[in-house]
Formats: C-alpha cells, sequence, structure tokens
C-alpha cells in the first residue's frame, strides 16, 4: 500500500500514482484512499491528493464514466478522514465552494454519483449549497421503482441526509406533497375515490416557491389511463421513502412539524383506497403505499397525533394540540378505513374470483380500449379476461393476486401493532373477522389451483406461500392478544374460534392442495402458536350456551377423521405391524400429522384444556350425526377417545366434566340411529362409534357425577 502513496517521493508524483491505481481499478482506488492516513500520509498531503482529485474530475477532458465515480468515492473517504482534522476544515470548505461545487455537481449528475457527492457537502458543509436543492428534489421524486433497487435507495438516503443537514425538509415535503395529490386526484377521476377539501388540484394551487425540476426526469402522462401507472409508481418510491424516513428520529420530527403533512397523509389514504379495492383489476397495485399510509398512522398515534391536528398554515408545531386527543384515534381511524377497503373484497369470497372488470372504473375500460389500439396481438378477451396467462398483460390475474396477498399481509400486520399497542381496543371483532375471511379466502384459492383453474409459475407461488407464512405469524399472533384481553367477565368473542380452525385449515389444506414440503414449513413456524391456537378452539366450550346450534365441520377437523379411518382400516387389515417400522409421519399428509401429533401432547398436559377440547370436537361430530356422516363422526370419536382421553383411568375420566357430560346426550343419539340403521348404511360406523363411547357412557351413568 504504501508505495501507491510514498512519504519519500514528491506530493505530485505520489498523487499521480493514486490516479493510476484509481483508473485501473475504480473502487481499489478509492478503497486505498480510505485507509491512505492510516498507513503514514500527512494531512498535507491528502488535503493535496482531494485537490488533484477534484481538478481531475472538472477537467474538460473527457474521462471514463467509472474513473470518475471511482474519483468521487474516493474524495468521500478522505473528506471523511480530514474533516476530523481541525485545520482541514476551512481548506475542505473552500475546495468545495462556489462554482467547484456547481461543477463537481454537473459531472456527478453525468455519472451518476450524486450519492457520493451529496455525502461529501453533508460531511464538509461547504458555502453555497442552495444549488444543490434542484439536484436533491430530483433525486427524491424520479423514484419510480425504488423499493426494488438498492443503489437508488443509497443515493435518495444521502439526499435525505443532506436536505435535513441543510434544512431544505419542507421544501422536499411540498415537492412530494404535489405528486403525491396528483395521484390522489386522478385515484377520484378512474375509481371515483372522493377527496377531501385539502387535495387540491394543480391548476388551483398557489404558486410553488419550489426550484424548477431538472429536463432530467421522465415526463409523466397524467391524464392517460395507462399513464397513470408512472404517476402511481412514482407515488409508490415516495411512499418507500416516507417509510424509510420514519424509522429514523429526525425523519419523524422533520416529517411532524412540517406543513404539508395533512396533505401527505389524506393522499396516502386515498392512493392506498385505490391500491387496496382495486388490486384486483390493476396488476401494478404496490403494497408499499399501503404499508407506507399504516406505519405513518402508527408514528403519528405514537405521538397522539391526528390528521385534523396538522395545520398546514401552522408553525408545525403539534406538540400542544396533540395531547387533547387520545392516543388510539389516528391509528383506529386508519383500521377502520383498511378493513372497509377489504370487506368488499373478501366477504363474498371474491379474492378467489378475481379477475372480470366488474369494478366499473374508468382505468379498466380505457386502458383495456388503449391497449388494443397497441397493436398487440393478443384478443380483447385475452387481455381483460381473468384467465390469461401473459405475464405482460396488465389483466393477468397471477400479478394480482400476488399483489393482494402482499397487501393483506401488510394489513394483518398492522392489525397486531395496533392491537399491541392497545390491547383493549374495540375492534377485535372485526380484525379476526378480517382475518377469517381472508384465510378462507387463500384456501379457495389454493383449492382452484389444485383443480387447474389457476396457473401460478413457481416463483409466484413461493412468494405467495411466503407471505402466507408472515400472515399465519400475524393470525396466530392476533389470537393470542385477543386471548390475553379476556376474563371471566368478557369471554373471548367467538371469531377466536372461528380464525383458529381456519388456520388449522391453511395447513391441512395447503398439504391438500400444494403438497407437504409447502406444508412442512406452515407446521414449523405453527409449533410456536399452537398452544394459542388450542386456547383458541377452547373458547368456543366457554360460551353459553355452546351448544346451541350446528357446528361447522372445518376442512381439517374433515382430514382428521379421515386419518382416524384410515388407521382402523390399516389395524382391521393387520398392518399394523409393517406401519410401526415406517418412520413417524409417513403418511398422506406427514405434515399435517406432524402437526396433530404436536396438538395431542399439549393439549394432554392440562385437563381443564383436554376437558374444552375434546369437547369442542364431539360438538363437531354431533354435527356430523345429524347429517349422517357416520365416517366423520367415527373418525373424530376415535380421536377423542383413543388418542386424547384415556377412559381406562377413572380419576382421569372425573376431571373431564363437560366432555362427560356431552357423552351422556350424544350416546342416546348413536343408540337411537343404530336402531334406525338396522343392517343398513353406516351400522358398522355407528356400531364402532356405540363401543368408543359406551365405557365412558357407562363410567358416568354409574357414577352420577356427570349427570
Amino acid at each position: 500500500m504504501p508505495s501507491y502513496f510514498p512519504s519519500k517521493i514528491n506530493v505530485s508524483e505520489a498523487c499521480s500514482r493514486v490516479l493510476t491505481l484509481i483508473k485501473r481499478s475504480p473502487m481499489a482506488g478509492a478503497r486505498f484512499c480510505e485507509f491512505a492516513s492510516s498507513e503514514g500520509a500527512s494531512s498535507k498531503s491528502l488535503m493535496e491528493l482531494t485537490r488533484v482529485l477534484i481538478d481531475v474530475v472538472l477537467s474538460p477532458e473527457k474521462s471514463d464514466a467509472n474513473y470518475i465515480k471511482g474519483i468521487f468515492v474516493a474524495l468521500g473517504h478522505l473528506c471523511r478522514k480530514l474533516v476530523c482534522e481541525s485545520s482541514c476544515r476551512e481548506p475542505l470548505k473552500e475546495l468545495f465552494s462556489g462554482e467547484k461545487l456547481k461543477g463537481l455537481l454537473a459531472v456527478a449528475s453525468l455519472v451518476d454519483s450524486q450519492c457520493a457527492l451529496f455525502d461529501i457537502v453533508y460531511v464538509v458543509s461547504p458555502a453555497g449549497v442552495s444549488g444543490l436543492l434542484e439536484e436533491c428534489l430530483n433525486v427524491v421524486t424520479n423514484c419510480s421503482g425504488l423499493s426494488m433497487n438498492s443503489e437508488r435507495q443509497s443515493e435518495v438516503r444521502s439526499a435525505h441526509k443532506l436536505v435535513l443537514t441543510c434544512n431544505w425538509f419542507d421544501s422536499m415535503f411540498e415537492a412530494v406533497s404535489r405528486l403525491l395529490q396528483d395521484t390522489a386526484i386522478r385515484c377520484n377521476d378512474l375509481f371515483g375515490i372522493e377527496i377531501p377539501r385539502e387535495i387540491v388540484p394543480s391548476a388551483k394551487r398557489k404558486k410553488s416557491k419550489l426550484p424548477k425540476m431538472s429536463r432530467k426526469v421522465k415526463p409523466v402522462d397524467v391524464n392517460g389511463a395507462l399513464g397513470f401507472t408512472d404517476t402511481y409508481q412514482i407515488s409508490a418510491g415516495i411512499a418507500w421513502q416516507i417509510k424509510d424516513l420514519l424509522a429514523s428520529e429526525t425523519g419523524r420530527k422533520a416529517m411532524f412539524k412540517s406543513k404539508p403533512l395533512k396533505v401527505v397523509a389524506l393522499a396516502l389514504k386515498i392512493i392506498s383506497e385505490a391500491s387496496i379495492v382495486h388490486s384486483l383489476c390493476c396488476d401494478f397495485m404496490d403494497a408499499s403505499l399501503v404499508d407506507s399510509y399504516m406505519a405513518l398512522s402508527l408514528c403519528m398515534s405514537l405521538q397522539s397525533i391526528t390528521v385534523n391536528d396538522v395545520d398546514d398554515h401552522s408553525s408545525g408545531d403539534t406538540e400542544t394540540d396533540s395531547r387533547k386527543m387520545p392516543k388510539e384515534t389516528a391509528m383506529d381511524e386508519t383500521l377502520h378505513h383498511l378493513l372497509s377497503c377489504t370487506e368488499s373484497l373478501l366477504n363474498a369470497g371474491n379474492l378467489a374470483k378475481f379477475g372480470s372488470l366488474s369494478s366499473g372504473c374508468k382505468l379498466c375500460s380505457n386502458w383495456a380500449i388503449q391497449i388494443q389500439g397497441q397493436e398487440q396481438p393478443e384478443s380483447h378477451d385475452d387481455v381483460v379476461g381473468s384467465r390469461s396467462d401473459d405475464e405482460g398483460s396488465p389483466f393477468g390475474y397471477r400479478r394480482k393476486l400476488l399483489n393482494f396477498v402482499k397487501i393483506s399481509t401488510t394489513i394483518l400486520k398492522y392489525i397486531v401493532d395496533a392491537s399491541t399497542m392497545n390491547p383493549m381496543s374495540n375492534n377485535h371483532q372485526r380484525c379476526l373477522n378480517f382475518t377469517s375471511a381472508y384465510l378462507q379466502n387463500m384456501i379457495s384459492v389454493f383449492k382452484r389451483c389444485f383443480n387447474g383453474e389457476l396457473k401460478f409459475q413457481d416463483t409466484q407461488l413461493r412468494e405467495i406461500h411466503v407471505c402466507l407464512k408472515s400472515s399465519f405469524a400475524y393470525s396466530a399472533k392476533l389470537v393470542n392478544l385477543v386471548l390475553a384481553s379476556v376474563d371471566d367477565d368478557s369471554p373471548a368473542p367467538v371469531e377466536v374460534y372461528e380464525v383458529s380452525n381456519h388456520l388449522l385449515d391453511l395447513i391441512a389444506s395447503t398439504e391438500l392442495h400444494c403438497g407437504s414440503s409447502y406444508a412442512a414449513r406452515l407446521v414449523t413456524l405453527a409449533k410456536l402458536w399452537l398452544p394459542d391456537i388450542i386456547l383458541g378452539l377452547r373458547s368456543k366450550c366457554l360460551l353459553k350456551p355452546f351448544s346451541d346450534g350446528e357446528m361447522r365441520v372445518h376442512p381439517w377437523l374433515t382430514i382428521l377423521a379421515n386419518l382416524e379411518l384410515h388407521e382402523i382400516k390399516r389395524s382391521a387389515s393387520g398392518e399394523d405391524d409393517d406401519e410401526d417400522e415406517k418412520p413417524e409421519g409417513d403418511g398422506e399428509f406427514p405434515a399435517f400429522e406432524k402437526l396433530i401429533g404436536m396438538l395431542v401432547q399439549l393439549v394432554r398436559i392440562n385437563h381443564e384444556i383436554l376437558d374444552g377440547f375434546s369437547l369442542v370436537v364431539l360438538l363437531v361430530s354431533m354435527t356430523g350425526l345429524r347429517s349422517k356422516e357416520f365416517g366423520l363422526v367415527l373418525g373424530l370419536v376415535r380421536f377423542v377417545f383413543a388418542k386424547l382421553v384415556t377412559t381406562s383411568d377413572d380419576a382421569h375420566l372425573r376431571k373431564l366434566n363437560m366432555t362427560m357430560a356431552y357423552v351422556q346426550e350424544l350416546y342416546p343419539q348413536v343408540e337411537s340411529l343404530l336402531g334406525e340403521a338396522d343392517d343398513g348404511e353406516g351400522f358398522e360406523e355407528l356400531l364402532s362409534i356405540k363401543a368408543l363411547l359406551e365405557p365412558v357412557w357407562l363410567h358416568s351413568s354409574e357414577t352420577g357425577d356427570f349427570e
């Protein structure tokens, strides 16, 4: 390393060697400059190297772009070292001030090195940096596709850092608020979403004091139906930036004191509504917008700020007025809004029926017409049909579903975050209904995939399952939070029972329709939440009267009953000995069987939980008995009295009050049906059911403890 910048030769020659290294390998040369001072180079020599590098950048001679990029990175490393020396600070400021700074900015813009220059200006704080505001605004607003581009994210973060340091935040936030307003107004035009008076069309806005944007920024056709995607994607990039700024204390403080906050919050609300409600008719809807809307709401709630607290014409100090508002108001408003947006899509099972153009929005009809005029090889039906497999089609169902799954996952996360912040919320029932509807819709989607009605690429299916794992965890966490908030006077709502069932349904249906490998991943995750799921199932028996009406037979119980029937057949055919040699879970549903094995172990630990859980399964078996599904009943009764309850232990049975009492009701029903069957259909199953119930019924009849 010393050979590239030796201290024993003149500084001019040493600088020449460093330039040679940077030209040969730009990033290696830049890295060398980071460690040059630790290798014995003096501050005076490093200052001279900095001056030489600046002169090379500003030279009229055309140089390789990568070479110039390497020099900018090298300058950043040198400045961070030199600014620590008090004697170098003023000379450094002079090097980067005035016309030199303008020249560096012009070159940096040509070779995509704004990020490095922003970092240098942030460190050095030279005079005359106001000209950089325009460049920062260009970087911040030219942000389409930002969430998928890590290099541009670094550039944007550097711009944010400079904006905050130079007190330009209000100017930047005003610029992004105008872009968000444009998108919100287009949502009103295309989707009919009502906009508040604070969202003002560009023609009616006050004249902006912002600098004109550079011509480098791609012009956006905001009037065309297809052009809406451009404005929308820019808004998605802005949303990513808002969430990123909220992650830092400096960014949060600047945002909450900024005058455009109210307009930004309202615009995000409108665009998020469009993103959710029309996610199944437009394939470009982005979860990052909904995520940013929710993140802003949570942060405002933590500061006890609501949108109504923020006045665009105030001084930006919301701290005094914020104390008047309850902590959960902003959060609850957002939650109600999100759930209202999703209800029309989920409650009627529409997620599994997506793809039609029945939404009635202008975008769908106008877009279809415009696409037809673009010499597309597909027919109109191919473009707008729900069964299109064209990945580039704006009406391809696969991407729409994936986007909605991502959006729903972010909403579930928000629900959990909101419930954690406010455990005693009145929104639990509605949140559980959303969760239940979403899980049921996803199960229906998997069924359609299995039947060949929907076809996804492997990568898309994997993405859906990644989201589904997160959704499973958030749903189970919600069950946990609701159960933790109840007591004897206020029992868990019945929706807890339904969500718990749907979580088990999801695992069973995933294995049935997608394969054991996907289900196994869910089982690994479910292991952490199984105690809460069991308590959620047991909560049904704590509601009085718990036996009124028929219980729904959930898919997981049907599969469980079939597994028990399969064991009966194996036992009858003498296959048990062979099965003992097979590894555990080596059946048709290995992942689900593993889950049930864990469930049985947990349920048997506590007799109260065992009693309640067994009762719930028997209640479902009564539904099967009434519908004469005797195979289902036999499987469930066998599961209870062969796997869960030890029928030979009197002391054990005496602790199961609810289960034993219900057997007194169930057993006579079986006897009655057995008499009616008279060697007909279901006779053998009824005999087996009676044989399983009889010892328990006799025990309870003899003791009389459960009458």
